[in-house]
């Protein structure tokens, strides 16, 4: 085992803040290069993962039929996979819920231009896997959900929602569980029919847009219900995916044969750019957001040092 001299035999480390002191007898120990390599380890993986953020975010949108990527530069797509969807279905909006690292999606059944059904669904990222979550039914049960995204200052999915009651139309935002179950939020004042909703994690801001009436994107507080006009917004805008590592809105229209793949900016609602996508037209758009895993690589590496510097012995 090391004497009281041994010290000086190790060699010195490069930097003095890699020196680990032991509690075994007092001794101290120089950490070495097999802890130097797991930091540049570390120190790797954590511009790698800049680098993917910057560069490599993973833009989803839903055909038809498929789930694809969307190159947002250029406006690629490419197959992920088929979805599993009844007859004359489709989605109309989707979101990521980081939680559970999957996609969920209100689709629509519509028969004649009328909804038949409409229902929650979720959807694996990996293989475009579609599962039914929730059944609300058709139009005519005086009740729609709309738009909806993930908000996660409140760590739930939102809806929004028109009610029909007396002949008279109410529109409101409602938490939605992945079950299904809607819980009132707020009242939107004046009502507004947001078909399209995404929250901007950025600011703290939920946007809507009707493409049904004044199109504009608006700021919705969702505490009072109140909205504020942001800027003007474009006619045909179907669905909307916000992206936190671009700071840009990306929509897509809701126009038949229409490719258009717009890219704006949140704070004045400008339009920056208009691509046009391949393949088949797209119906909904999401920004995955990476998961708090990817740190828990770099906890753990840490923890390897760490484990490294406090147990290594050396026999001379």
């Amino acid at each position: 085992m090391l004497g009281e001299d041994s010290r000086a035999r190790l060699p010195a480390p490069r930097w003095p803040w890699l020196r680990v002191w032991s509690v075994d007898g007092g001794r101290d120990f120089w950490c070495g290069a097999r802890v130097i390599r797991l930091i540049q380890l570390a120190l790797g993986f954590s511009l790698a993962v800049a680098v993917g953020r910057l560069n490599g975010q993973t833009v989803f949108g839903t055909t038809r039929t498929d789930l694809v990527t969307v190159d947002v530069t250029t406006g690629t797509t490419a197959n992920v996979g088929a979805l599993s969807l009844p007859a004359d279905s489709y989605f109309i909006t989707l979101t990521w819920q980081p939680v559970e690292g999957k996609l969920y999606g209100l689709v629509y059944t519509v028969v004649s231009n009328v909804v038949t059904n409409h229902f929650l669904a979720k959807i694996d990222p990996a293989t475009g896997s579609t599962t039914t979550m929730a059944t609300f039914g058709a139009l005519s049960s005086n009740l729609l959900f709309e738009g909806l995204t993930y908000v996660p200052n409140l760590g739930v999915l939102v809806a929004s929602r028109s009610q029909v009651s007396n002949n008279s139309l109410t529109q409101d935002l409602v938490t939605l569980s992945t079950s299904g179950v809607a819980t009132l939020l707020v009242t939107t004042s004046p009502a507004i029919d947001n078909d399209t909703i995404v929250y901007d994690s950025h600011r703290s801001a939920l946007y809507g847009i009707d493409p049904n009436g004044v199109n504009v994107l608006r700021s919705i507080n969702l505490v009072t219900g109140a909205y504020t006009d942001v800027g003007p917004g474009i006619a045909t805008i179907g669905a909307l995916a916000y992206s936190p590592f671009t700071d840009r809105l990306y929509g897509i229209s809701y126009a038949s044969n229409d490719h258009a793949l717009y890219v704006m900016d949140p704070s004045n609602a400008a339009l920056l750019a208009t691509l046009t996508t391949s393949g088949s037209q797209l119906t909904a758009l999401a920004v995955a957001i990476p998961e708090p895993a990817e740190w828990a690589v770099l906890v753990a590496i840490a923890g390897g040092a760490i484990a490294t510097c406090r147990s290594k012995r050396r026999v001379v």
